[in-house]
C-alpha cells in the first residue's frame, strides 16, 4: 500500500500525467481540425481514458498536498495552485455528468421555457393506448463510431436496438429501378431554404412543417392525389400557383380539388405571421426505390442530417427503419408496428425544461449599410455583448 501512495503521490506521476493531458488535447486539437468536433469528443473528450487522466491528477494533487502539508502559511502560494487544478477538474467533471447546454428561439412578445439541448441522442417514443413513454441516451455519430447498441424497458418487456448502417451528410435520391411503388417529388423553400423530399403512395411526410400526404386523406395539410390519370390537390391553405413559363398567375382555394400542374410555384401563407411557403412538382408519378449516398466531406459532417438504418427487436420481432436525424432535428420516424404498440425512433436534439420563462418584449434589428448582415439587436435596458444588445425579462 505504501508503495503505490509513493508511486501514485510522486512529483513525476504529476509531471507524466499533465504531460499526457497537454498532449491528448494538442492531438485533439488536430483531429477537430481535420475531422470534426464530434470526432474529437468521442475519441479524447469524452472517453473513459481521458476521465482517467482528470481523475488520477485529482487524486495526485490531493495526495500531494497532504504528503506535504501545503496548507501550511508558508506554502500558500503552492497550495493555491495545487487546489486551483483540482477545483477546475472537478468542475469539469460536473460539467461532463450533470449539466446541459442547448439554445433556444423566441419570437417578440413570446413566452418560452424550453431549449434545444446541444447534445445529439438516440430518442426513442413507445406508445400502447393511452401509455406513451420517452425515452434518450446520448450518443455521438460519426464515421468512425456509428456502432450504437442498447436496451431499453417498457412495462419490463426489453426493447433492443442496433444500428446496423449510418451515412453521414444523406442526400436522397429515387433510383429508377422496376418496381410498383410510385412516389411524387416535392422540391420547396421555405426561410431561404431548399429542400427535396419524395412522399410514396399512401404515406405522409413533413416538408417544412406542413404535411403533405400522396394518395392519403389528412385532416391538415396539402393532399395529393391521382384521379382519373391526372394529379390532383386539396389543400387546408388558400394560395396561388405561378406558371414558370409565362408567369401567368392563378389562384385556389382552401379545402377545394384542385388540377396540380406540373413545374408551377405554389405558394401559401402557412401561420398569422404571413410567412410564405413555396413548392413545386418538378415531374408526375414516377416509381422507384429511395436510397441514400454520402454528399458532403467531414468538415460538414456535423451540420448536415444523416441516414441511419436500425434493426428494432421487441416481443419476439424484429424490424428495420431507415430515418434521417442530426443536430438541432427532432423528428421521429414513422412509428412501427409490433401488435398492439407503435415504436418510433430518432436521432438529434431534445428539448429540456427550464426552471423559469423568457419573454422577449422588444426587438429591433439593424443590419450593416448596404447589407443583410445584422450588426446590433436592440431590445431594451440593454446589456452589450461585443456588437450584440439585447435584454431579457426573467419571468421566475
Amino acid at each position: 500500500m505504501q508503495k503505490i501512495k509513493k508511486i501514485l503521490f510522486s512529483t513525476k506521476i504529476t509531471s507524466l500525467l499533465f504531460l499526457l493531458l497537454a498532449l491528448s488535447m494538442a492531438i485533439a486539437t488536430f483531429i477537430e481540425k481535420i475531422y470534426s468536433t464530434d470526432a474529437s469528443k468521442i475519441f479524447i473528450y469524452e472517453s473513459t481514458w481521458f476521465e482517467v487522466i482528470m481523475f488520477l491528477i485529482i487524486i495526485n494533487l490531493i495526495g500531494n498536498i497532504w504528503k506535504y502539508k501545503l496548507w501550511s502559511y508558508n506554502k500558500l502560494p503552492l497550495f493555491i495552485f495545487h487546489f486551483s487544478f483540482i477545483f477546475i477538474f472537478i468542475g469539469g467533471i460536473f460539467s461532463r455528468y450533470f449539466s446541459f447546454e442547448g439554445t433556444m428561439s423566441i419570437r417578440e412578445r413570446e413566452i418560452n421555457g424550453k431549449i434545444l439541448s446541444s447534445k445529439n441522442y438516440i430518442k426513442l417514443k413507445i406508445n400502447q393506448g393511452p401509455n406513451t413513454r420517452f425515452y434518450h441516451d446520448p450518443y455521438i455519430f460519426s464515421s468512425f463510431h456509428n456502432g450504437y447498441q442498447g436496451v431499453f424497458f417498457f412495462k419490463k418487456n426489453p426493447l433492443k436496438i442496433k444500428v446496423i448502417d449510418y451515412i453521414p451528410c444523406a442526400k436522397i435520391f429515387l433510383s429508377k429501378e422496376k418496381t410498383k411503388e410510385k412516389f411524387i417529388k416535392i422540391v420547396s423553400t421555405n426561410k431561404k431554404k431548399r429542400t427535396e423530399h419524395f412522399v410514396k403512395n399512401g404515406e405522409i411526410i413533413n416538408v417544412n412543417g406542413i404535411l403533405f400526404s400522396f394518395n392519403r386523406k389528412i385532416p391538415f395539410g396539402i393532399i395529393i392525389f391521382e384521379k382519373n390519370h391526372r394529379l390532383y390537390t386539396k389543400s387546408s391553405f388558400s394560395g396561388k400557383s405561378i406558371n414558370m413559363i409565362n408567369r401567368k398567375i392563378s389562384f385556389f382555394s382552401k379545402k377545394v380539388d384542385h388540377l396540380l400542374n406540373i413545374k408551377h410555384l405554389y405558394q401559401i401563407k402557412i401561420n398569422q405571421n404571413h410567412e410564405i411557403m413555396q413548392w413545386v412538382i418538378p415531374e408526375g408519378v414516377v416509381k422507384g426505390k429511395l436510397k441514400y449516398v454520402k454528399s458532403c466531406d467531414h468538415e460538414e459532417e456535423n451540420n448536415k442530417l444523416s441516414a441511419i438504418t436500425a434493426k428494432i427487436s421487441f416481443q419476439n420481432q424484429s424490424k428495420l427503419v431507415t430515418f434521417l436525424g442530426g443536430k438541432n432535428t427532432t423528428n421521429m420516424s414513422p412509428p412501427l408496428f409490433f401488435n398492439n404498440y407503435k415504436i418510433s425512433i430518432g436521432y438529434g436534439s431534445i428539448f429540456f425544461n427550464l426552471p423559469f420563462f423568457i419573454k422577449l418584449k422588444k426587438f429591433k434589428l439593424k443590419n450593416y449599410p448596404g447589407s443583410e448582415f445584422p450588426s446590433t439587436f436592440i431590445i431594451q435596458n440593454m446589456i452589450h455583448i461585443n456588437e450584440i444588445v439585447f435584454f431579457l425579462i426573467l419571468i421566475y
